[in-house]
């Protein structure tokens, strides 16, 4: 029996590591990466950063990804139901700095609107998270 169980984690762990999920990783950002460097550096989130305990280095943020962070993917993904949230202007990234999650809402490249030319663009935003992934606060770019 003990095989049998063993052998059934192994296949899942496969399964897992083969980058197989229900909720993928988004893709890497640039525009995300630097929202979260900007508010771990910059002196207009000083207060934000200092009454929430956040203390994080520019040099620990990373992009979630499958093989290391499939869990942490998943359950954000099915949390803030991403499949449904996105939109034609605006893509989900999930970013790591230090024992945070940054879970941002950025705009697309302009070219990939349905109106390139538009004069106007939706709200970005971005959400910290805990290690537990409680939401700590959300702040806008």
């Amino acid at each position: 029996m003990h095989y049998l169980f063993f052998g059934f984690i192994l296949v899942i762990h496969s399964f897992a590591a083969a980058g197989h999920f229900e909720y993928d990783c988004p893709d890497q950002s640039e525009r995300a990466a630097i929202i979260v460097q900007n508010f771990l550096t910059k002196d207009a989130y000083y207060l934000l950063r200092q009454e929430n305990s956040i203390s994080a280095s520019a040099d620990s943020i990373r992009a979630l990804n499958n093989l290391q962070d499939s869990e942490a993917c998943a359950y954000l993904s099915s949390t803030l139901d991403v499949a449904n949230n996105e939109d034609e202007y605006r893509k989900y990234a999930f970013y790591k700095a230090g024992e945070y999650y940054f879970v941002l809402k950025v705009l697309r490249p302009p070219s990939e609107w349905p109106e390139p030319d538009a004069d106007w663009a939706p709200s970005e935003t971005a959400i910290v998270f805990d290690q537990d992934f409680e939401p700590m606060l959300p702040f806008l770019p």
